[in-house]
């Protein structure tokens, strides 16, 4: 669905002008709600040569803010301010990359669930075959507050290949939330996380109840006191908390 189109464009950043037919800061399509309005929503352009640019919302506002008496109205302009963040080939693969971005007065659709499927890439089998053995390719990692309720599953592999932080202020759950995601690998069965080893400093005392022998039989929990020393290799999964 077309909510805009481009009126802007610079190095960065992308305006866009709302279509004076859409109101509020989202759209209801075939009963599935989607938020295009909020800071980090995302929406889409369409190129000429077919390709999707997957867009995030930077600022919002309201090129008629200072006119009283068009401020509030229908015909009142309000813009969105974007940035490129990706494309989606013709081959409905996403990378985190953009190449050319469509000129002047090109329309601007919201990210609906079928692109959102192809930005969180994730295998149709959940579960994959190496040497005879089942292994899990993907973990929940919970649900989308922009696209409401769909569930976001991530790539083990892709995860694991590249850095990740869990960011927030004190008292922000960032410790609940490394334990959900480590516990989601490792509780799995079909040979899961075979092999693998981890190495948690837990500088504040926070992992040790989450990470317990007792409810983790299958895994070599161990503690140490920090000393390298101390630390020796297994053949078995192995969770470390210094």
């Amino acid at each position: 669905m077309k909510i805009g189109k481009i009126i802007s464009i610079n190095y960065s950043y992308i305006k866009v002008k709302i279509s004076p037919d859409i109101i509020g800061n989202s759209v209801n399509v075939y009963g599935n709600i989607y938020y295009f309005g909020n800071i980090g929503s995302y929406l889409k352009i369409t190129s000429a040569a077919g390709e999707i640019i997957l867009c995030e919302v930077v600022s919002i506002f309201d090129s008629d803010l200072h006119q009283d008496k068009l401020s509030f109205g229908i015909e009142s302009s309000r813009e969105l301010l974007i940035k490129a963040i990706g494309t989606i080939s013709k081959d409905n693969r996403f990378e985190l990359s953009v190449g050319v971005i469509d000129g002047l007065y090109a329309d601007v659709s919201i990210v609906n669930f079928n692109d959102i499927r192809l930005i969180v890439e994730k295998n149709t089998n959940d579960l994959g075959q190496v040497d005879e053995k089942q292994i899990y390719n993907s973990f929940s990692l919970g649900a989308s507050k922009d696209i409401i309720n769909y569930p976001i599953d991530v790539s083990i592999d892709s995860f694991f290949d590249i850095n990740s932080a869990a960011l927030g202020n004190s008292g922000r759950d960032k410790s609940n939330i490394i334990s959900y995601i480590i516990q989601e690998i490792y509780k799995k069965e079909k040979h899961s996380a075979t092999g693998s080893r981890i190495l948690i400093f837990d500088v504040n005392g926070e992992y040790k109840k989450a990470f317990t022998n007792d409810n983790n039989t299958d895994i070599l929990i161990k503690y140490y006191k920090l000393s390298i020393n101390n630390i020796k290799v297994s053949d078995h999964p192995m969770l470390t908390l210094l």
